[in-house]
C-alpha cells in the first residue's frame, strides 16, 4: 500500500511491500482536514491514498495513477471544480466524486464528474457504497462512461434548477444534445442506462 498525504506543499511517503494485484490509488481532497482524514482511514485498507487539503496539492499529486478522485467542491484558492476540469485535461482515466454541501447548480454541468454527493458522508458503508459505484462505471468502455457521466450532470442539475433557467442556459442545451448523440452511438445505450438506474432518462 502506498499513502500519500500533501499538507502545505509536503508530501509524506509511507510504502509497504507490492500486492501482486495493485489496489486502487484513491485521491481524497478536502480542505476540512478531519474530513478528509476520516475519508482515508475509511478505504486505507483496500485502496492505494492520496490525500490534499487544498486544490494545489492535489493538482501535484495527480498522475495516471489514480483511478478515483474525491473532491470537495468548496475549498479556497482551486476549488474541487479546477481539480476535476485538470484531470480531465490530462486525460487521466479517473473516476470523480464531488462532495458538496452545496446542491448541484447550472455550474457544474460543465464539470465532467461521474457523481455528485452531498457533505458530509457520515460512515465508512456510504463511502464503500461511492467507491463501488464508481469502480463498477470503470468496468465500462470510454463512450458509456461519458454516457452515465453525462446522463448523472443532466440529472442532478434538472433536481435543483428550475427549467426556465435550464431552458436558457447554452450549456444544458449543448449537454442534451450531447446526450441524445451518445444514446445513437453506444449499442447498449438504452440497456446500461436501465441498469445503473436511469430509466427515468430514457
Amino acid at each position: 500500500m502506498i499513502r500519500t498525504v500533501a499538507d502545505g506543499g509536503s508530501c509524506v511517503q509511507e510504502h509497504a511491500s507490492q500486492e501482486e494485484n495493485p489496489e486502487p490509488t484513491v485521491l481524497v481532497v478536502d480542505d476540512e482536514q478531519p474530513l478528509a482524514d476520516a475519508y482515508e482511514r475509511w478505504i486505507c485498507d483496500t485502496c492505494s491514498t492520496r490525500v490534499a487539503y487544498d486544490g494545489k496539492e492535489a493538482i501535484q499529486l495527480l498522475d495516471e495513477s489514480v483511478d478515483l478522485a474525491l473532491l470537495d467542491r468548496q475549498m479556497p484558492g482551486c476549488s474541487g471544480e479546477k481539480v476535476a476540469k485538470t484531470i480531465r485535461e490530462r486525460d487521466i482515466n479517473c473516476r470523480i466524486a464531488i462532495l458538496s454541501a452545496l446542491e448541484p447548480d447550472e455550474a457544474m454541468l460543465d464539470v465532467r464528474y461521474d457523481t455528485y454527493r452531498m457533505k458530509p458522508l457520515t460512515s465508512p458503508e456510504e463511502l464503500h457504497d461511492l467507491f463501488e459505484s464508481l469502480q463498477r462505471r470503470a468496468t465500462y468502455e470510454p463512450e458509456e462512461r461519458r454516457l452515465l457521466a453525462i446522463v448523472t450532470r443532466k440529472r442532478d442539475v434538472e433536481q435543483h434548477v428550475d427549467q426556465e433557467t435550464l431552458q436558457q442556459s447554452a450549456a444544458y442545451s449543448d449537454l442534451t444534445d450531447e446526450l441524445d448523440a451518445l444514446r445513437e452511438e453506444v449499442p447498449r445505450a438504452d440497456e446500461i442506462l436501465d441498469d445503473e438506474g436511469f430509466s427515468d432518462q430514457l
